[in-house]
């Protein structure tokens, strides 16, 4: 005879088993993967090139990527995270793990930005160089007579024909730890979507030395762009344009024109902010409709 008390009961039950089985499906159906089936796809030991590993990779994946440096451009998938490998170790610039690896775009070739973001992914720890030709010689002459002979929309992240280091067109994504210098256009450029809104997070990046903007937002986009160091860049530090990001504890300085910069209608809040050194204004705020929240800055 066998007693109720002597049924198993455990996870290994049919109905408990069944029942795991169909909160899965319900989780795949939905897109929400557990923690646990995400894989890791390791660059170079699992696939020899990033874009390769990216698209082996499903959603929830990590792109794990070791020390070195990689010539390609790449573009992510959604819910991909694409990660250097290390820990949080600093270095002299930023992450350690950030300046050992590596994205270098190759100089002049092709029209692709150098890393595309793409809805739900993540971009953690990479040095992003050499996407279009930093001209040392064009950013002395604009940095010399601050900027007066820039072209309105020269460098700007929505401009027609911008190649940024990194673009985030219309999608919510995560952009942190990253060393992004020494490009010929935009460092990091943010873009909105006609019909949504589009929050972005831009975290504990150094940008500088780029023939554009440092950090460009525009098109209506609402990014977190908080703690990022953006210096000696073409245009503003960080540049908004028909927006309304919220510009947390940044430091801008050294830049050829304002750390700071709001025109056409940005609605920013701007809030603990230090901008210094800058060729021009430290904050700069113009054009009619341009209304944001400036406080506690330095």
């Amino acid at each position: 005879m066998v007693w109720a008390s002597e049924v198993a009961c455990g996870p290994s039950s049919f109905f408990e088993q069944a029942a795991m089985l169909r909160t899965l499906v319900f989780l795949t159906l939905w897109g929400i993967v557990p923690e646990a089936l995400a894989g890791t796809l390791r660059v170079p030991q699992d696939h020899p090139t990033i874009q390769a590993a990216i698209a082996a990779a499903e959603p929830g994946d990590v792109v794990l990527v070791a020390p070195g440096r990689y010539t390609e451009r790449i573009a992510l998938r959604p819910r991909i995270t694409l990660r250097s490998a290390g820990d949080d170790a600093p270095g002299s610039r930023g992450l350690l793990r950030a300046e050992a690896t590596i994205l270098d775009g190759g100089g002049q070739q092709g029209e692709q930005p150098g890393v595309v973001m793409a809805e739900g992914s993540t971009l953690d720890g990479f040095t992003v160089t050499n996407v279009g030709k930093f001209d040392e010689s064009l950013w002395k002459k604009h940095y010399d007579s601050q900027g007066e002979e820039l072209a309105d929309d020269e460098g700007a992240a929505h401009a027609e024909g911008t190649i940024p280091a990194i673009r985030a067109a219309g999608v919510e994504c995560t952009v942190v730890h990253n060393i992004v210098h020494d490009n010929g256009d935009v460092g990091i450029a943010i873009l909105g979507a006609a019909g949504r809104r589009v929050a972005p997070v831009e975290e504990g990046n150094r940008v500088f030395r780029n023939l554009g903007g440092g950090i460009g937002i525009a098109e209506q986009a609402e990014p977190i762009v908080r703690n990022n160091a953006c210096y000696e860049n073409l245009r503003a530090g960080i540049g908004c344009r028909q927006s309304s990001p919220l510009l947390l504890d940044n430091r801008c300085f050294r830049n050829v024109r304002a750390g700071i910069g709001c025109r056409e209608g940005a609605r920013p809040l701007i809030r603990g902010n230090k901008c210094y050194q800058n060729r021009r204004a430290g904050i700069g705020i113009r054009m009619p409709g341009t209304a944001p929240l400036v406080e506690d800055n330095e």
